[in-house]
């Protein structure tokens, strides 16, 4: 394992490759995969630029969690924000969407709510609008109603995310929008200048 973390940190992409193979082999021929070590094999793909071979472990990650007789809405709620987040990368937009709807449409949401990782789902639906706004109408209604709804902390990426998706669906609340953003950076000591 060393070994791996050494390779990553001076870049030898090659070798870690090698030595990613031959770990995960050796993982799967004793004990299999937990949480621990695929969230580690997540991290070798991601760096080495094979991230289209984490959509599996994220759902085998989502697929354990929810069947955890400890898992809280929080935890579930967060698999889904990182199976998302890997469609996203990926470019699987019609794959995110189903995730996002199911995730906004799950009585768990109303638990997260107010935390951040509420504002990590949304990002993920506005992102997904932005991308194929014609097949996302719907969640842009369910996304833009939760944004509008508030009691959540609201930062830049969702204010970008929320704009670029409204403007993708021509929502007369742009305006709104970029003015509230503009107020939040005001707020926040940020340059007005972007």
């Amino acid at each position: 394992m060393d070994c791996i973390y050494l390779c990553q940190d001076l870049d030898y992409k090659d070798v870690m490759d090698a030595l990613v193979h031959e770990w995960k082999q050796e993982i799967e021929d004793s004990c299999g995969f937990n949480p621990s070590s695929r969230r580690m094999l997540i991290g070798f793909h991601s760096f080495l630029g094979r991230e289209a071979e984490n959509e599996r472990l994220y759902q085998e990650q989502l697929s354990e969690t929810a069947a955890s007789d400890a898992a809280g809405a929080r935890d579930i709620i967060g698999g889904y924000r990182d199976l998302i987040r890997c469609y996203l990368r990926l470019g699987h937009y019609v794959k995110a969407y189903c995730c996002c709807v199911m995730v906004m449409k799950n009585p768990g949401y109303e638990q997260i709510r107010t935390l951040r990782l509420a504002g990590d789902i949304l990002e993920g639906c506005f992102e997904v609008v932005a991308h194929a706004p014609n097949r996302a109408s719907d969640l842009w209604e369910l996304a833009n109603r939760e944004l509008q709804r508030g009691g959540f902390c609201r930062y830049g990426n969702l204010y970008t995310k929320g704009i670029a998706a409204a403007r993708a669906v021509g929502d007369c609340c742009v305006p709104a929008l970029e003015r509230e953003y503009r107020e939040w950076r005001k707020a926040c000591g940020l340059s007005l200048g972007d």
